[in-house]
């Protein structure tokens, strides 16, 4: 990724770079220790971690828009995150209640044609 397509996006989910692996940035040398041994300076640490944070909202966002795509709703309407998982789960049990009758209504069928050809 160029820095052109990386101005303008945001970054307020920080996490702590000890989750990736280097020693923490605050404390002493401007010099870290990456996992692969070679030294990274704290600035290249964070932007390698701000890169990789908006790498994967990017993907939750396309997950999100996947997601939303195959629910039966109203395209034109804008839902939270949180709206489209709710559709999702009701969709999805309210498909699952379907099959089941749907297995039910099988099953006395072939009872009925079973009993007609006694």
């Amino acid at each position: 990724h160029s820095v052109p397509e990386l101005i303008g996006e945001r970054d307020d989910e920080d996490e702590d770079d000890e989750s990736l692996g280097y020693d923490d940035p605050h404390q002493g040398s401007d010099k870290m220790m990456a996992a692969d041994g070679s030294m990274m300076s704290s600035a290249k640490i964070r932007t390698i971690h701000k890169l990789a944070e908006r790498r994967r909202r990017r993907e939750m966002k396309n997950l999100f828009d996947t997601l939303r795509k195959c629910l039966p709703i109203d395209k034109t309407i804008r839902l939270s995150k949180w709206e489209v998982l709710k559709k999702a789960i009701d969709t999805i049990s309210n498909q699952g209640a379907e099959i089941h009758m749907l297995r039910q209504h099988i099953d006395s069928m072939k009872a009925l044609s079973g009993n007609a050809s006694q």
